[in-house]
């Protein structure tokens, strides 16, 4: 089901550092009638196949 979300920018300091976020403040029910028609790509569908995903330390953000 599709909803309607109002995000914020927010920066918020936490042992010295300041970071940037993107806040969810709100959510609703979507104007959009019906169930959405997204489509995935074939590049997404491929990494749907339990394939594992290959995670280095240096994209994780702790």
């Amino acid at each position: 089901k599709t909803c309607l979300v109002s995000v914020k920018n927010e920066t918020s300091e936490y042992n010295g550092k300041t970071y940037n976020n993107l806040n969810v403040k709100s959510w609703a029910e979507s104007k959009i009638p019906g169930p959405s028609n997204h489509q995935f790509k074939a590049k997404d569908i491929a990494q749907q196949d339990n394939q594992p995903m290959n995670i280095t330390d240096d994209d994780l953000p702790f």
